[in-house]
Parts: structure tokens; C-alpha cells; sequence
């Protein structure tokens, strides 16, 4: 039984949580896949579910860092992280800087700037 408040905005928390479960399936299909395409280098079907996961977990992690943001950029202080790096009466740079501010927060901006290095390297 949950208990709900009213008020409380917990759309974004579901919409996050499905992008990182979903960040996370799809890199270890890609790893996986990835292994077997280069074990068996004459199947191309591995090689195609590879790149298909690696793509869907570039946008994964594109739409929980958009997630993160509209959570800190509304002060949508039911979760955690807002409320604990966030406030209404810091300056709007200070605000986009919260994103990487914790623990949590600078490991996510590693992940997302090794995407872009990845990225970066299938062109």
C-alpha cells in the first residue's frame, strides 16, 4: 500500500526509473552482444542487436539526464537528490550545476560523457 500526497508529483520518479532499468538491460545486451559478434565475426545478427542496444541505451541515458534536470529545474523536492542539492533561492547556474553535484550526480555525468566519447567514435 503506498501512500500518496497530494500534490505529489511522482510521474518524472516512474519515467526515470523505466530509463535506467532500461539503460542498463540494453548495456548488457550491447556488451554481450558486442562479445559474440566478434567471436563469431560470419554472423551479422549479433553484430545488428549490438549496435541497436547500444543506440537505445545513448537515448536511455539522454532521457534520464532530462529526467534529473526537469526534476531539479521544477524543485520537485519529493525526491531526494532535489531536495538535497537543490533550492529555490540559488541563481538559475547554480541550479544547472546541481546536476553533478553529489555522489550520484558527477558518477551520472561520467556516464554521460563516456556515451559521448563512444558515440563520438562510431563516426
Amino acid at each position: 500500500m503506498d501512500v500518496n500526497y497530494v500534490g505529489e508529483n511522482l510521474l518524472p520518479g516512474k519515467i526515470g526509473q523505466f530509463f535506467i532499468v532500461l539503460s542498463f538491460g540494453t548495456a548488457l545486451l550491447s556488451f554481450i552482444s558486442y562479445y559474440f559478434a566478434t567471436t563469431n565475426k560470419e554472423e551479422k545478427s549479433w553484430l545488428k542487436i549490438a549496435r541497436i542496444a547500444f543506440w537505445t541505451n545513448a537515448a536511455s541515458i539522454i532521457a534520464i539526464a532530462a529526467t534529473l534536470f526537469f526534476i531539479i529545474h521544477n524543485h520537485l523536492f519529493e525526491y531526494h537528490y532535489a531536495w538535497a542539492h537543490s533550492s529555490k533561492s540559488l541563481p538559475t547556474h547554480y541550479i544547472i550545476s546541481s546536476f553533478w553535484e553529489g555522489q550520484e550526480g558527477s558518477f551520472f555525468t561520467l556516464d554521460v560523457l563516456a556515451k559521448c566519447f563512444r558515440i563520438s567514435f562510431t563516426f
